[in-house]
């Protein structure tokens, strides 16, 4: 599960498999939380990719607490929005 589109996919066989009976909810419910800590080492790579600007070396993040939230919520909206096109 490298992309956002795989933990898309990921999470609709979980729900589909839980509500057809073939996966319990506690199982379903594990799955899922491993999908989105999944969806967050990848939001939180794109992140640093973009702080840094394509370089190796890790830059650091000089903004307040709300800037940085803001720039999170940023990248998850379009990466959200790169996936579904």
């Amino acid at each position: 599960m490298s992309t956002l589109s795989d933990l898309d996919w990921a999470s609709e066989v979980t729900l589909q498999n839980a509500t057809a009976g073939k996966l319990g909810l506690s199982e379903a419910s594990e799955i899922s939380n491993m999908i989105d800590i999944r969806r967050r080492v990848l939001v939180a790579r794109e992140l640093e990719r973009r702080l840094n600007n394509g370089s190796d070396a890790p830059k650091k993040f000089d903004g307040t607490m709300e800037e940085l939230l803001q720039l999170y919520h940023k990248l998850t909206s379009e990466a959200h929005e790169k996936e579904e096109q």
